[in-house]
């Protein structure tokens, strides 16, 4: 096996070929290999994502979802992959998707809100922070991004509040603890 990035693509080459195969040859059995299929294009498609070969990796997500739709996670990735290029509407699209089919996971509501808010979608950026804030009160991305947010905006008041509460969370967690 060839080591760096000729023999990774060399590597993305053969499982994509292996994949066709067996898709191809045992197609009764693919339900039962679904969850090792899918759990092998992620990783697929993390590498490329690392190797900087995000369209690759788009095409690969867009790949899962065709197979398993009602994951949220690859729709999660996804969306993420789009907020890396800039793409922050089909962002939107995927984080509302992965939401659908996991509506109480904190990270997807503060993610949606960082697109939302690249968008201008102030109001709809807030009430996902708050949702975050709600299913994790300490989740310090949430409230950071909602303070400034907020201060931003003009609302100085929930601003303040808000980035008090992020402070005394840093201070709790990094405060050493007190001797025996």
């Amino acid at each position: 096996s060839t080591a760096g990035p000729a023999g990774q693509e060399e590597a993305f080459q053969e499982i994509g070929i292996l994949i066709e195969k067996i898709e191809g040859r045992f197609e009764r059995y693919m339900p039962a290999f679904m969850p090792r299929l899918i759990e092998a294009l992620d990783v697929q498609a993390r590498a490329l994502t690392r190797l900087g070969r995000i369209d690759e990796a788009i095409d690969i997500y867009l790949q899962i979802i065709e197979r398993t739709p009602d994951q949220p996670s690859a729709h999660h990735n996804l969306a993420r992959l789009y907020v890396s290029l800039g793409q922050h509407q089909q962002a939107v699209d995927y984080f509302r998707q992965a939401l659908a089919r996991d509506p109480d996971e904190p990270d997807l509501h503060n993610n949606l809100g960082v697109s939302l808010r690249a968008l201008g979608n102030h109001q709809q950026a807030i009430r996902h922070w708050l949702r975050t804030g709600e299913l994790e009160p300490d989740n310090a991305d949430a409230l950071f991004n909602l303070g400034t947010l907020y201060y931003t905006t003009g609302q100085y008041q929930p601003a303040v509040a808000t980035l008090e509460r992020l402070l005394t969370l840093c201070l709790l967690y990094t405060s050493p603890s007190p001797r025996d």
